[in-house]
Order: structure tokens, then C-alpha cells, then sequence
């Protein structure tokens, strides 16, 4: 693989080291078709304890061959040879095992696909893996789901009943976990009264009330202007998360690269579904920049 891409004249590769599952077509693979599982491409946290002590939320493991396979192609690539692709708290199976840990939608509703950075015990989780990742790799750290989830991104079969617009979707993908209610509360806004709006608003929404446009001044239109609060409580966690992992890894001697979520570099936007919608609802701001 690193021959080809060198002969491409590509001077370095990302390896995912942490990935969320997913079913993968690979057209040059020992099989063509793979299904993977949440995990890390990286030794066991057990062998890692001045790291891991104290966080209770412990990821899986790929299996051996694999997390051996990772370890050679790194060694393979060689000083700036390799990135290291870490998927932070988009993981199903943790989400599941510690649901106080993941996120909850205004109806109570488990978003089990992620873990909500405003959680302690995932924020640790975060700051742990980044340091494992430059500790064993000594590449560059490239940062997604460092964020808060979204509605339509997480599970295998995603079904929905009904017909959604942008803004209920974004809605629906909003968390009240106690923590995210703090953070509310400490713009300035009452995060049970917007819980309760946007409740009612999604309840029309099921019966068949029209759709609502994703920008915050719609969403703002639609369930008051508590929600412009709770946006910029969410930039506010995430902000001081990637500081917190940032630091971790610029302590281990490392590099954390946030990967880009705008649009600019990975999709293209159109008039009528702009990419920086999307980094809106994981509470990151478009003007984010690498540290």
C-alpha cells in the first residue's frame, strides 16, 4: 500500500489508529468487503496504566493482527511518513456500555452513537487516547468526532418515519445531558424551557407540521433564542475539550491536527445545504483552526 501511494507521489498517509465500525468496500484488501468494529489500533490500555488509571471508560481493542498490522505500517512510513486518524467520542460500543456517558435528547432518548464532551468521564477518555495515540505512533494526531454527534450520523440502518427538515434534525441532535443543561444555564438560559419548546415543536413536526430551515436564526425562530445559547454553550465544551486534548498531546511531544468540518476541504457545499451546517451541530465553530 505504501509503495503505491509513494509512486503517486504521495509524501505521507493517515492511518485510523481509533474508528468507529462501518462496512468498508476495499478494492485491494484480502477481502473486498470488511466489516469493522469500534476499536483501537493500538496496544491495550492495560499496558498503558500511567495513562488509563482512573478512566473509567476503557475502549476496545482490534484484534492483535490488526493492532500489529498498524504498528508495522507506521514503522514502515517512517518519521512524517504517517498521520494518525483517531476517531474520538464517536463510539457505539461505549456509548452503550456507559449510556450516563453519552448523549440525551430532549425527550430523554439515549444518542448512544456518541459520547457527550461535556461528560468528566468521556472528556478523560479523550485526553487518555490522544496521549496513547502519540505515545505509541509519534505522529501527528488528526481529531474527529472531537465534537458532539449529530442525528444522522451514527448508527448502521438510520431510519426515519417521517419526512424531517434540516432544522428538526439538528434538533433531535441536541443533548440535555445534566452536564449540557449546565453549560446552557451558564449562558444565561434556561435549559428546561428550551427542552420543553423544542419537545413541543419536534411533537408538530411528527404530525406533519412543516419543515424548518438548520441555520440558528431559524432554529431561534422556531423555539426561542434559549437555542442561540445552548450553540454557543456547545462551542464552549468543545473549545475546552480540544485545549484540554491539545495540551495532552502537545505534552507527549505531539501534534493535534482537528480535521477540517467546514466544507473547505472534504465536501461540497451548495445553496441549498451549506457544509457549515454541519460543524454548527457538533459545536464547532467554522473559524476553527489547527493548534
Amino acid at each position: 500500500m505504501l509503495r503505491r501511494v509513494r509512486e503517486r507521489g504521495v509524501d505521507a498517509v493517515t492511518l485510523a489508529v481509533a474508528y468507529h465500525r462501518a462496512r468498508d468496500v476495499t478494492p485491494h484488501g484480502p477481502a473486498r468487503l470488511v466489516h469493522r468494529r469500534d476499536g483501537l489500533f493500538l496496544p491495550h490500555p492495560d499496558e498503558l496504566p500511567d495513562i488509563w488509571d482512573g478512566v473509567r471508560l476503557r475502549p476496545p481493542v482490534q484484534d492483535p493482527a490488526e493492532v500489529a498490522a498498524a504498528a508495522r505500517l507506521f514503522e514502515l512510513a517512517g518519521p512524517g511518513g504517517a498521520l494518525a486518524w483517531t476517531v474520538f467520542l464517536h463510539n457505539t460500543t461505549l456509548g452503550a456500555e456507559h449510556p450516563d456517558a453519552a448523549g440525551v435528547n430532549c425527550f430523554g432518548d439515549p444518542l448512544r452513537a456518541d459520547l457527550c464532551p461535556a461528560h468528566p468521564d468521556a472528556g478523560a477518555y479523550a485526553v487518555a487516547l490522544a496521549r496513547t495515540v502519540v505515545r505509541v505512533t509519534g505522529a501527528p494526531v488528526v481529531a474527529e468526532a472531537l465534537s458532539y454527534g449529530t442525528f444522522d450520523h451514527g448508527h448502521h440502518h438510520e431510519r426515519c418515519f417521517v419526512p424531517l427538515g434540516d432544522g428538526e434534525r439538528a434538533l433531535l441532535g441536541l443533548c440535555f445531558c445534566a452536564h449540557c443543561r449546565r453549560a446552557v444555564a451558564g449562558q444565561g438560559a434556561d435549559p428546561e424551557r428550551l427542552r420543553a419548546r423544542i419537545a413541543t415543536h419536534l411533537e408538530r413536526a411528527l404530525d406533519g407540521a412543516p419543515a424548518t430551515p438548520g441555520e440558528p436564526a431559524a432554529l431561534a425562530a422556531a423555539v426561542g433564542d434559549d437555542v442561540v445559547a445552548m450553540l454557543r454553550a456547545r462551542q464552549a465544551v468543545v473549545a475546552a475539550l480540544t485545549g484540554r486534548v491539545a495540551d495532552a498531546v502537545h505534552a507527549e511531544g505531539g501534534r493535534l491536527i482537528f480535521l477540517d468540518l467546514t466544507g473547505r476541504c472534504s465536501a461540497t457545499p451548495v445553496a441549498s445545504r451549506p457544509a457549515v451546517r454541519w460543524p454548527c451541530r457538533a459545536g464547532v465553530s467554522a473559524s476553527t483552526r489547527p493548534r
